[in-house]
């Protein structure tokens, strides 16, 4: 596993990891839910992957979702 970009725990043991990840020499950002399996961490299939470009303009938009959600 990469070092994770961003991760938090989520209810029940889960947790949501973002990390840079490289498939056939291209690099993309995979954004997954992993879960405790007997003391080692496990991706699910529950996730997706983006191309780095489309980063920032996810990022904008969560950043408006926040502030129209009062956070």
């Amino acid at each position: 596993m990469s070092a994770p970009i961003f991760e938090c725990r989520k209810h029940r043991g889960g947790r949501f990891i973002v990390q840079l990840k490289e498939y056939r020499g291209s690099h993309f950002i995979d954004f997954r839910e992993w879960v405790d399996d007997g003391g080692e961490l496990r991706p699910t299939k529950k996730g997706c992957t983006m191309p780095p470009d489309l980063a920032c303009q996810l990022g904008e938009a969560l950043f408006a979702m926040a502030s129209q959600a009062g956070a």
